[in-house]
């Protein structure tokens, strides 16, 4: 005959054995989920870096860009003294020529 003290130590550790399963499971799942979330930061961290290599390239680009934008459009004078002399009133006069070589008209 099976006593009644027996079924509920019997029952008491069935409890305790899948207690213990649900734990270990639910360690299992959590270290899981510890490696993907250092994996997903290792992953977020090369992005960052790689966004910042790319906005310091866009921005040397940009630099490269205006340089050469400026070089085109600037525009480039020659000076030359084309004629000194002392007019009718005793001064001294200089006749300056300046002259646009290059670049846009300007206003």
């Amino acid at each position: 005959m099976v006593e009644p003290g027996d079924i509920a130590t019997w029952a008491a550790a069935g409890v305790a054995v899948v207690a213990a399963g649900v734990a270990g499971w639910q360690t299992r799942e959590a270290r899981k989920s510890r490696i993907a979330a250092q994996t997903q930061a290792t992953e977020a961290a090369k992005s960052r870096e790689a966004a910042e290599t790319q906005a310091r390239a866009a921005e040397e680009q940009v630099a490269l860009m205006r340089a050469d934008r400026d070089e085109r459009d600037a525009p480039e004078f020659s000076v030359s003294a084309v004629d000194a002399f002392t007019d009718d009133t005793n001064s001294f006069v200089a006749k300056v020529v300046l002259r646009m070589e290059r670049g846009r008209a300007l206003r």
